[in-house]
């Protein structure tokens, strides 16, 4: 008798706690499950692009006003051609997103450090991502280093129609 008892007893101990993972699980996974746009929902690149040369910094080098609300869900930064330093003990020569006057963005995208030619991600603050209607969006060109230049900027911001 004493061994079915303690046989029972393990049994539904499993049994509770398979059930309890059963229960906590899903909401464990659905909890950590990224903000991305739903499958199929159009994503949209807003592309400005700076031609010629720049050797100093340049605030709104694109701008543009939503036309319906809006949540950014990537942004790029592209410069062909770079000569001098474009680095300093300030920082360095980046891109700046703004949502209605505010930092999009924790520190810019790097345009000093990498090669010409090679694509800078931002990091998105989340608190900004969503544009609202007629907000405007707009990026600033920050440039740091010794006789530093910078050509043909390239800006890509890929967003998402929000209702």
């Amino acid at each position: 008798m004493r061994y079915l008892r303690q046989g029972f007893t393990k049994r539904v101990q499993v049994i509770a706690i398979a059930l309890a993972v059963l229960t906590v699980l899903p909401g464990l996974i659905w909890a950590a499950s990224p903000n991305f746009p739903a499958l199929g929902s159009a994503v949209f690149p807003v592309t400005f692009h700076l031609s010629g040369q720049s050797t100093a910094t340049k605030t709104n080098i694109a701008s543009f006003q939503a036309p319906v609300n809006l949540r950014v869900m990537y942004a790029t930064a592209f410069a062909r051609a770079k000569g001098g330093s474009n680095v300093n003990s300030h920082g360095s020569t980046n891109v700046q997103l703004f949502n209605a006057g505010n930092a999009m963005t924790t520190s810019g995208m790097d345009l000093g450090n990498p090669a010409a030619g090679i694509i800078a991600e931002a990091t998105l603050l989340a608190a900004q991502q969503n544009v609202a209607r007629d907000a405007a969006l707009s990026a600033d060109l920050v440039v740091w280093g010794s006789s530093p230049t910078i050509d043909d900027v390239t800006v890509t911001i890929w967003v998402q129609r929000r209702n």
